[in-house]
């Protein structure tokens, strides 16, 4: 995207949550009918994935999970593995994390048929192709296992496209519950309470019509600490039309002469207020939310309306709950 300009915008209190690795596979996905004394995991026999579970997605409703309780909740008999120079004393318990992390991180994956064309609207920085996360580390033994098992969920960038998506987006794309919610449905449910962070790449449609706002009560988004919203250059109102940039989330629209008139306002001292519904308003309805991070792209010709916007963003508090605010950090800017 060599014609295109980049901006971002973050607000967020000073706690970040947890950083995560770079796409692909959601976690190992269980069919949890071990029993206590079964061998070391309770995974089905074929390793499932979103990019293998398209006749899933369209042909049932609900997940299928058997009642038999997940492994890490379980009371076991552990064999504390002494013998391993990763449990043998020598190496610090933080080490030992640092090593587990690593060797679970999100990851591109580099093989041709995973890799995207050069020139699409999906194709960037960090999205050059399928993103996959490796578990076989979670088959080795019960103490790795109780060590790892929270991480695929939890370390990962859960990323949606909302118009304008890679190929294998698809299956989600038109599932009842929406594409998030066809995603999540592959989750048991306490892997979804361990989802941390989510990206939308979107059109501001998506953003203004309710359905974010809807996208945000959903219990799957209750654990999110950290939300990620990219705007890219093809994603502005009209863009085709060359029309003005705008982006106005307290009346939840994109007018730009509005916004105009509400950053004047702003200046004046007035306070503009957040219209009840309205995108910007969504963020209350995250329990655990931390952090927002928002990312504006452009053409170069546009540039100067795109620096007009990121000033405007650095006034923007987001409502929450309990009379609280997002606001951005100083130093994120």
């Amino acid at each position: 995207m060599d014609n295109s300009s980049r901006s971002a915008n973050r607000v967020g209190n000073n706690r970040r949550p947890f950083g995560l690795g770079r796409g692909g596979r959601p976690n190992p996905f269980m069919s949890n009918q071990a029993s206590a004394s079964s061998p070391l995991l309770n995974f089905p026999a074929l390793e499932v994935s979103p990019s293998e579970v398209t006749p899933l997605v369209s042909k049932l409703s609900t997940p299928v999970f058997t009642t038999t309780s997940p492994l890490h909740t379980r009371e076991m008999v552990v064999n504390p593995q002494s013998a391993s120079p990763l449990y043998d004393g020598h190496l610090p318990p933080e080490i030992r994390d640092h090593i587990f992390k690593y060797a679970l991180e999100e990851y591109t994956k580099t093989g041709k048929e995973s890799q995207y064309r050069p020139s699409t609207h999906y194709t960037r920085p960090g999205y050059t192709g399928k993103r996959a996360v490796t578990i076989p580390l979670l088959l080795t033994c019960r103490k790795t296992y109780l060590e790892t098992y929270h991480l695929p969920p939890q370390k990962k960038e859960h990323v949606f496209w909302h118009e304008r998506w890679p190929p294998h987006q698809n299956r989600y794309v038109y599932h009842a519950d929406g594409q998030e919610g066809g995603y999540f449905s592959l989750f048991a449910p306490w892997q979804q309470q361990l989802v941390k962070e989510v990206h939308f790449f979107t059109q501001l449609y998506w953003l203004e019509d309710g359905a974010f706002c809807q996208l945000t009560k959903k219990a799957f988004m209750q654990g999110v600490e950290k939300v990620k919203i990219t705007i890219r250059r093809g994603d502005w109102w009209h863009n085709e039309h060359n029309a003005p940039l705008g982006i106005n989330p307290q009346r939840g629209d994109s007018d730009a002469a509005q916004m105009d008139r509400d950053w004047e306002a702003t200046r004046r001292g007035e306070v503009i207020p957040w219209k009840e519904g309205g995108w910007g308003t969504a963020f209350a309805n995250l329990a655990s939310l931390q952090e927002l991070e928002m990312e504006f792209e452009t053409s170069e010709d546009k540039l100067k309306e795109l620096e007009k916007i990121v000033e405007i963003a650095k006034t923007w508090k987001f409502p929450l709950k309990d009379g609280k605010v997002l606001t951005r950090r100083h130093s994120d800017l």
